[in-house]
């Protein structure tokens, strides 16, 4: 069919506005519109089936509409809008193997309305121009690969484009797919609205520039940032709902993930962070194991890798653990705890040269939880003042190991000051307390126990019988 003027699908209030292209239909079109005051929907489905469309195309123009390109059905465009007014509500799926979108200019997904565009199942969409998410003030855009956030994962598609840009609305990336190995190599950038980039399962590895005004969650799935890739958001959140479990990798020199807000790793849900190979973190305020059921672990590995941030808590409310090894670096402006609240559990393990976390202020190992610090061959804590189980219900262990393994405190050190407190120096490890002058402080209240183990741990000593 050859339809060289407007064609309007939905032309005035109503529903059950229709058209399907399949079997190899082939239709040809000069302007577009799918929704133009009524409900309407329109679908290109199987091999063959092909619909032109020479000049723009706007889905969603005054009203609801949706187009389906599937299983081989293809469609090519000029340029187009999805959500094209702000009565506009576009919608755009481009699902199964062969189903493809062609668009020679821009793409607007959410121009002054509300426009989803998901592609899935193999579908796949190329853009000669720039994709625009939410692009005006007051629009709102989604771009998702795979499924819609909440529903069940399905396979990716792919999108092919020079530039995603986020506009003047409230956009999101949703990331719901179940590929082990999918790349997205776009560059995004952030624009005047809110924006904010979701991971919710598959395995997804970002090689570009990625920029969002707004928050980065994880909550299933792994989101990889690998060969020089940028991340940049406010706060970050892996594992931040209940019952969820996700992942964030920062692999590689010049990899970076950068928070200007707070990094939380295990909100309420369990999550992971792993940094590795040289590439870097940085953020405000960050916690592993935020709320009481969060459970959180961070990696920071390999000489080159690194993690900056204003305050860590490792075991805020739930449980946290972290391993710096292998020259890995962390630096924290202000303080550090180690199972920070009543009923927290915090576990530090530091080993190797170079290996490395260092306080601008003090380190406070079982302040009111359960705390833990290993330090052993040749890593090194370095801190203005430290607290070994600080509060009544502290518990804070520490255990220097090895030779060249130090634990360096400026200013001074408490063991047991209202909890219970342990210090073992074994194997020549080093604790250096203000340079030999500082002060050791033993038990300061009635009920708190403080020990300085000069050798092995107790349990590791050999047996010798009594005199």
């Amino acid at each position: 069919m050859d339809h060289r003027d407007d064609f309007r699908i939905g032309k005035g209030a109503g529903s059950g506005n229709t058209l399907t292209i399949s079997d190899r239909g082939k239709v040809t079109s000069k302007f577009v519109a799918i929704g133009d005051g009524g409900t309407a929907t329109a679908t290109v489905t199987g091999t063959g089936s092909t619909w032109s469309i020479e000049s723009h195309m706007q889905i969603g123009r005054n009203s609801a509409g949706t187009l389906t390109i599937a299983d081989g059905g293809t469609v090519s465009t000029a340029s187009s809008s999805i959500g094209a007014s702000a009565a506009g509500n576009g919608t755009i799926n481009v699902t199964g193997a062969g189903a493809t979108w062609t668009n020679t200019n821009d793409i607007d997904i959410g121009q002054y309305g509300t426009g989803t565009l998901t592609i899935a199942d193999g579908g796949k969409v190329s853009a000669g121009g720039t994709v625009t998410i939410a692009k005006e003030t007051g629009s709102t855009g989604t771009l998702n690969i795979g499924a819609a956030a909440g529903a069940a994962a399905v396979a990716a598609g792919t999108l092919d484009a020079g530039t995603i840009a986020f506009g003047a609305g409230s956009g999101a990336i949703v990331f719901n797919h179940t590929d082990t190995d999918y790349v997205f190599g776009a560059d995004v950038t952030a624009g005047a609205g809110a924006s904010t980039l979701n991971h919710q399962s598959g395995s997804t590895a970002l090689t570009g520039s990625v920029a969002v005004n707004g928050d980065t969650t994880a909550d299933g799935g792994t989101l990889k940032l690998t060969g020089g890739a940028s991340l940049s958001n406010a706060s970050g959140y892996v594992g931040k709902a209940s019952g969820t479990t996700a992942a964030i990798e920062v692999s590689g020199t010049d990899s970076h993930w950068t928070n200007s807000g707070d990094l939380h790793v295990g909100g309420d849900g369990t999550g992971t962070l792993t940094v590795s190979e040289g590439g870097a973190v940085t953020s405000a305020a960050a916690s592993l194991g935020n709320g009481g059921a969060g459970v959180g672990t961070a990696s920071i590995t390999d000489a080159g890798s690194t993690w900056t941030n204003e305050f860590l808590i490792v075991g805020r409310s739930g449980t946290g653990a972290l391993r710096i090894a292998d020259g890995g670096k962390i630096t924290t402006d202000d303080n550090g705890f180690v199972g920070m609240q009543v009923g927290s559990k915090g576990a530090v393990t530091i080993t190797g040269t170079s290996s490395t976390w260092t306080t601008g202020g003090f380190l406070d190992v079982g302040a009111a939880g359960n705390g833990t610090l290993a330090i052993s061959a040749g890593g090194a804590v370095n801190t203005d003042f430290g607290f070994i189980g600080h509060y009544g219900t502290g518990t804070g262990a520490v255990v220097v190991t090895g030779a060249h393994s130090r634990f360096t405190s400026t200013s001074g050190l408490e063991i047991g000051s209202l909890g219970t407190g342990v210090l073992t120096i074994a194997d020549g490890g080093t604790v250096d307390v203000g340079g030999g002058s500082g002060t050791v402080t033993l038990t300061l209240t009635d009920g708190a126990t403080a020990t300085i183990n000069i050798g092995p741990p107790p349990a590791t000593r050999p047996w010798r019988p009594a005199p």
